[in-house]
């Protein structure tokens, strides 16, 4: 794929439902004077087509860089798809937390279920690291607040910090498992 990127930044927000992408994107946007790009404005449809969506943001990329933009885009369904970031945040959350947010947003058992095995099993951190040649950093939101978090990947974006959080939740993964 031809490069479109110049000089603009590009930074991807990804992670499992309920942990923080949302909140975390809109204050780092006004931090860092970026714009925001919400997939979910963009994919009104419950199923989405990723190759669609692909070519949707990257000409959305595109005319952003035309007038310079430096841009942050943020939605579950990014580390399925590969665009020309800079910087790649896989947000995680302990699954007992996670479940907890889910529930209190009145996902269905089904879906908490699913994602609760996509957390514990690591599997946006395993897409973003196949479809992504950019540098990727796990964030543990359930182990820091809001703007901790947004501290933590403000040092990573300035270069100051250079390693993700060690994350690992087979330990619960085993006892969901067993349950």
């Amino acid at each position: 794929m031809k490069n479109i990127m110049s000089t603009e930044k590009l930074i991807i927000i990804t992670g499992t439902p309920a942990t923080g992408k949302s909140t975390i994107a809109k204050v780092l946007t006004k931090r860092l004077g970026y714009e925001l790009i919400d997939v979910k404005k963009i994919t009104k449809d419950k199923e989405v087509d990723v190759l669609k969506l692909r070519r949707k943001l990257l000409q959305i990329i595109k005319e952003k860089n035309k007038n310079g933009k430096d841009i942050i885009i943020e939605n579950h369904l990014l580390c399925e798809i590969s665009l020309p970031a800079n910087i790649v945040f896989v947000l995680r959350t302990e699954p007992g937390l996670l479940k907890r947010r889910m529930q209190k947003r009145g996902y269905s058992n089904q879906k908490i279920d699913d994602n609760l095995l996509c957390e514990m099993l690591d599997y946006c951190t395993q897409k973003a690291l196949d479809n992504y040649k950019s540098k990727i950093y796990d964030i543990d939101t359930g182990k820091r607040n809001i703007e901790s978090s947004i501290k933590f990947m403000l040092d990573i974006i300035k270069g100051k910090i250079k390693k993700s959080d060690k994350i690992d939740f087979t330990k619960q993964l085993k006892k969901y498992t067993k349950g």
